[in-house]
Parts: structure tokens; C-alpha cells; sequence
């Protein structure tokens, strides 16, 4: 069991937190960076979300 996780982060998060690696960038953006396009380009090629949250409260939760 995790304890302390916090509940922002959803399962798809958490498994691409736990794949990255050296040298992988994380891109935490709001709604008018054009993350469809920059996602489809990357190993992962879909874009996680975490909705209903300011781009500083998901970076506090992911750090």
C-alpha cells in the first residue's frame, strides 16, 4: 500500500512518474499549451491530465 500519495495523481500518472528515467523531460502545463501535440510525439503518446487543479497545486503533488 502507498501511503501519502497524493490523491491528484491518478493511476496513468503515477505509472509515467515510475517510468521515467535520466534524461526524460515532465511538462506541466494549462489548457492553451498544445499538449495534444507535443504528447502524440513523445514514447507514451497520449497526454495525462489532471483536471480540476491549478498547474502549481498538480506540481506540489507530483514533487
Amino acid at each position: 500500500m502507498l501511503k501519502k500519495i497524493d490523491p491528484l495523481l491518478n493511476a496513468d500518472v503515477l505509472y509515467a512518474l515510475r517510468a521515467m528515467g535520466h534524461g526524460d523531460d515532465l511538462v506541466i502545463c494549462d489548457t492553451n499549451f498544445p499538449a495534444d501535440s507535443v504528447a502524440r510525439q513523445t514514447v507514451l503518446g497520449k497526454v495525462l491530465r489532471i483536471d480540476n487543479t491549478t498547474a502549481a497545486e498538480a506540481a506540489r503533488a507530483i514533487l
